[in-house]
């Protein structure tokens, strides 16, 4: 069995797997402001590894990519709470995606490429 060293912040690995409990205490702040404290905290570390190819992503670099394209979304109007599709497979991509909807203000419509 493979263990592994624990993560910087507790509540990203602590999980109670019998209750489905939090462990511990988390930040109440939406998960993409999380993000952005990782990266401030961990700029250089791999975040994202894409599996078929091995492009490496940093925390910097997800989110610099991340609120490039909420920028992007804003200015073609998106609006807080308004729904956005993302069509991907789970990808780096996908990720990068997923929080520039979060930081646009959009609620993240996830579609399976392959339904």
């Amino acid at each position: 069995m493979m263990t592994r060293e624990p993560l910087p912040y507790p509540w990203l690995y602590a999980y109670d797997k019998d209750t489905h409990h939090t462990l511990a205490p988390y930040p109440k702040k939406p998960v993409h402001a999380l993000l952005t404290r990782t990266a401030e905290a961990y700029p250089d570390c791999v975040a994202l590894i894409e599996a078929e190819s091995g492009t490496q992503t940093t925390f910097a670099e997800w989110e610099e990519q991340s609120d490039r394209l909420a920028g992007a979304l804003a200015q073609c109007g998106v609006q807080p709470g308004e729904p956005v599709g993302l069509y991907a497979f789970n990808s780096r991509a996908f990720a990068i995606a997923f929080f520039g909807i979060l930081k646009a203000g959009g609620i993240v419509s996830a579609i399976n490429p392959l339904y």
